[in-house]
């Protein structure tokens, strides 16, 4: 899914714990089945030209609780970023 770079907020500066330095950007938000199915077309494709996808699942949360709940490796600073996201959403909901 492609998104012009005029829709996109930057929003955080992250390091993580290898000391790497990473950008957050903001997007526009896209329904959840949209999402989904631009992730399977993306890994079908990267499949079909016999290659291995380097990301082979999508989970889509609403908060940083529910992150216990997934499986598998994630990245050092998407609790915090998550938790971060969480607060804030919620003061612009108020």
């Amino acid at each position: 899914m492609e998104v012009p770079p005029g829709e996109l907020e930057l929003w955080a500066v992250i390091r993580g714990e290898d000391r790497g330095v990473g950008l957050v950007f903001l997007a526009p938000s896209r329904p959840a089945a949209a999402l989904r199915e631009c992730f399977e077309n993306v890994t079908a494709a990267e499949r079909a030209l016999g290659r291995v996808p380097e990301l082979d699942q999508i989970a889509l949360v609403s908060s940083h609780h529910e992150l216990g709940e997934l499986e598998g490796p994630r990245a050092d600073y998407l609790e915090p970023v998550l938790r971060r996201y969480t607060d804030l959403r919620s003061r612009w909901l108020r």
